[in-house]
């Protein structure tokens, strides 16, 4: 480690660099550079089902297998992208793999638009295929936008920006039916309306591609010195990864009560009816992101997370053991349905995806944020798809339950393994130490173990420590 003189310099002119990046990049733009993959990620994600059901229109019934390899290849997909991408854009640098990125996503979503039969290879396989690459660049989009964004912005902005920038997964979610009633609403055929639909996703990854290339790498992460391993870090990586798992498993599990939504809501079964459905749920988890962005600050990481968690598992809770009467009540259960939503993301949805951009180093962040991504994606197949035969066999109100009792470990989960910090938190200068032999060792050489940078200032012109500081 540097001396503690050092590191003061250090993160001084970092801020002043992250502050210079800000102002050059513009918030909007910024926030659509950087956050365009979460666009295409809820997109392409949610785009998907109604894709499958206008293809079954255009071609006839689907194998159940197929159908479902279709829904998981992006997922798959993206969990290879978070790692491998994650883990090299620590060893390279940011910008050139979010290029990369920017091309694979370019290249799935015109695959996926185009995808036709091969000889005896029929098209839906090579849709699968083109849909994985989708997801490796949508998954490498997750660690490095956020490494970036996190490491460009100053401790004052960082928790805003990073969640303006997770909000694009809102706007996704939101244009994507709006898309798709468009395009069917031009009256061409279902063939034409499922291709279109996934040829969209080409257009924000063009002009963020045309952006990044321009854009420079993260002063922050040049200026980065090597940390400690891997294993240093390995309880904070285990909240992080641990309770993105949970959230995803009670986030992508919603879906499957969509069908019950829609029955309460008195619309028939049908693309269009689905397309309106996804239209009102997105603009009902809208504002708890817009709300994220602006309490971030004040509300605190780790609290946000936890109070989420909970109402999250009341909500579901409410859902299981009052289920036979909120259906009867048309109001009440889409209000409880909408309240999951927004508490989801007005809490972990968006804490999960902003905690291990600032608590890990940065010689280490894109791999810590990949690994605790991927481990979500985890959750999303055991949510969208795992739990599906639960609902099958059992009914929704069971699998209400288990949603619960999730959200319940996942509060508990946090409380446990998330340490406690704030925006002027630095990991590079005031590592969160694990080890506590190692801590005290740290100590016993006279080190200033203090996140504040005024007390590392005192310590840079402390004669007594500088005689230490080469053992810092």
């Amino acid at each position: 480690l540097k001396t503690a003189g050092s590191l003061v310099e250090k993160r001084a002119s970092g801020r002043g660099a992250a502050t210079a990046s800000m102002t050059s990049l513009g918030g909007i733009r910024r926030a659509f550079v950087l956050g365009v993959g979460f666009f295409a990620d809820a997109y392409d994600i949610f785009i998907i089902n109604l894709v499958r059901q206008m293809m079954i229109a255009s071609d006839g019934p689907m194998n159940a297998w197929i159908a479902g390899a279709i829904s998981t290849a992006t997922i798959l997909g993206a969990i290879a992208g978070q790692l491998v991408l994650g883990r090299v854009g620590d060893l390279t640098g940011r910008r050139k793999i979010m290029v990369f990125t920017s091309i694979l996503t370019i290249l799935g979503s015109g695959g996926s638009a185009l995808a036709v039969s091969l000889g005896r290879l029929p098209k839906e396989f090579i849709l699968i295929f083109w849909r994985f690459i989708l997801g490796m660049g949508v998954g490498g989009e997750y660690p490095l936008s956020a490494s970036l964004s996190s490491e460009t912005s100053s401790s004052e902005s960082r928790g805003r920006n990073t969640l303006a920038m997770f909000s694009m997964q809102g706007v996704g979610m939101l244009v994507c039916p709006i898309v798709v009633l468009i395009i069917l609403s031009l009256g061409v055929s279902m063939q034409v309306a499922w291709r279109l639909s996934l040829a969209f996703g080409i257009l924000p990854s063009i002009l963020a591609l045309y952006f990044r290339l321009r854009m420079e790498e993260s002063e922050k992460f040049l200026r980065a010195v090597e940390t400690s391993g891997l294993a240093s870090h390995r309880w904070k990586l285990i909240g992080t990864a641990g309770s993105w798992f949970l959230i995803d498993v009670t986030f992508y599990a919603n879906g499957l009560f969509q069908s019950t939504f829609t029955d309460l809501m008195g619309l028939s079964k049908g693309i269009l009816n689905d397309a309106k459905v996804a239209l009102i749920i997105a603009l009902i988890t809208l504002p708890g992101y817009l709300l994220s962005v602006f309490t971030i600050d004040r509300a605190g990481r780790r609290q946000l997370q936890v109070m989420g968690f909970v109402w999250i598992s009341l909500l579901f809770l409410t859902a299981a053991l009052a289920f036979e009467q909120l259906a009867k009540v048309k109001g009440l259960f889409v209000t409880v349905y909408a309240m999951s939503f927004f508490f989801t993301n007005f809490g972990p949805n968006a804490t999960t995806f902003l905690i291990p951009s600032e608590i890990f180093p940065t010689k280490l962040r894109s791999t810590c944020h990949g690994i605790s991504a991927a481990t979500g994606k985890v959750g999303a197949f055991v949510g969208g798809i795992a739990l599906r035969p639960v609902v099958n066999a059992f009914g929704v109100r069971v699998a209400f339950l288990i949603c619960a009792l999730t959200a319940a470990l996942g509060s508990i989960w946090t409380l446990i393994f998330i340490p406690t910090y704030d925006s002027t938190y630095d990991e590079d200068v005031d590592p969160l130490l694990e080890d506590e032999s190692e801590r005290q060792g740290l100590q016993s050489n006279g080190a200033a173990y203090s996140t504040e940078l005024s007390v590392l200032s005192k310590a840079a012109t402390d004669e007594g420590v500088n005689e230490h500081s080469a053992t810092l």
